[in-house]
């Protein structure tokens, strides 16, 4: 996805290339998994009661629970939820 844009990046210089290279193939595997994340339903319920580091994606954002909680949105409960 994102390696369409790479030859706007690219230096010249082989070390820093590759480097630029390496880090967008990390963002693609990390877009990928976000996508990979919402088609298996992912998505934040307030009716699900969630463990200790449970993935949810709640407005685009991807979250992780701090703690066990349940019907607490993660954008308002940063005690009981982190931003990945």
């Amino acid at each position: 996805m994102i390696n369409v844009y790479a030859s706007t990046l690219l230096t010249g210089d082989t070390a820093t290339d590759k480097a630029i290279l390496d880090l967008l193939n990390k963002i693609n595997v990390i877009i990928q998994n976000i996508v990979t994340l919402q088609s298996e339903n992912f998505l934040w319920d307030s009716s699900t009661s969630y463990q200790p580091n449970s993935l949810v994606i709640y407005n685009g954002v991807l979250y992780y629970s701090k703690v066990a909680n349940s019907n607490k949105e993660p954008d308002t409960n940063p005690t009981q939820w982190g931003v990945i």
